[in-house]
Order: structure tokens, then C-alpha cells, then sequence
């Protein structure tokens, strides 16, 4: 049995290149040269938006494995089940004077905490619903996670 967590933008990625092209096709084509600045912005922010990390919980094995990429780095890591001490909500404040909270999942270990996405996101129910499932799934295998 495996609980598998996968997070990514890509969709962001596809959508800024996307726009970039007719802005291309106007610079090349039509001799418009301004547009090959906003044309290159979009595509540099297209690149900064490839990521995507996948969490794979494998009951069978005990372990939790990731496979994370950002552009043109792929990384990746395992946890046993047993170095596993909680799930953890990380916060980041932001917006218009800190105002706006938003939050990610870790894995907390005894030798740190395991961001489970690249990005934080705003739903606070989302990522405590999402925590207490992983828990409910890591409770039979693993004794001294806190919950």
C-alpha cells in the first residue's frame, strides 16, 4: 500500500511560454525588438516555474521516498518510517505588510524537517486534512510520531 503526494507548477510553466510565444513572433517576424525583452522575461519566468516533487509512503518497504526537480536539478532522498517524528504545517507569512499566511507540509525527523512541496499555498483546512491523512496512514507502522 503506498500514499503517494505530488505537487507542481507546471501548468504555470506552460502558460508563461505560452504567452511568450506570439511576443517572439512579433519581435522575430514583425521586427518588433521591444518585444523580444518582455518575450525573454516570460520565458525566464517559465523556466523558475518548472518544479514538481513527488512523495511516495511505502507501507511495504517502510519508507518514504521523494524524487524533487526544479528546472535542471532533479534531487532525491528516503526516510524510514521509524526516523519519521511528525507531520509538521510549516508557516510563511507575505502579502502587503506579512498579512497573508500560507503553508506547506513537512516531514519532521530527528535530524530536521522534509519540506513535502516547493511552494506554500493558502488553504490552512487543505494542509491539516492532508497532514491528518498521512498520520492516519503512518500510525500503524511507525510508533512515535506525534500527532
Amino acid at each position: 500500500m503506498e500514499l503517494v503526494l505530488e505537487d507542481n507548477i507546471l501548468w504555470t510553466a506552460a502558460v508563461l511560454f505560452i504567452a511568450a510565444l506570439p511576443l517572439l513572433y512579433a519581435a522575430i517576424v514583425a521586427g518588433k525588438t521591444a518585444n523580444l525583452v518582455v518575450a525573454g522575461f516570460f520565458v525566464v519566468c517559465s523556466l523558475i516555474c518548472i518544479r514538481k516533487t513527488r512523495f511516495v509512503f511505502d507501507a511495504q518497504h517502510m519508507v518514504v521516498r521523494w524524487k524533487s526537480f526544479v528546472f535542471l536539478k532533479t534531487s532525491t532522498g528516503s526516510v524510514p518510517f521509524d526516523e519519521i517524528t511528525g507531520i509538521g504545517i510549516e508557516t510563511s507569512r507575505g502579502g502587503s505588510g506579512g498579512r497573508t499566511t500560507t503553508y506547506r507540509l513537512t516531514i519532521l525527523t530527528s535530524k530536521g524537517a522534509i519540506p513535502l512541496a516547493s511552494s506554500y499555498g493558502a488553504d490552512t483546512d487543505r494542509y491539516a486534512s492532508m497532514r491528518e491523512k498521512i498520520l492516519v496512514f503512518l500510525k500503524p507502522y511507525a510508533g512515535k510520531i506525534a500527532s
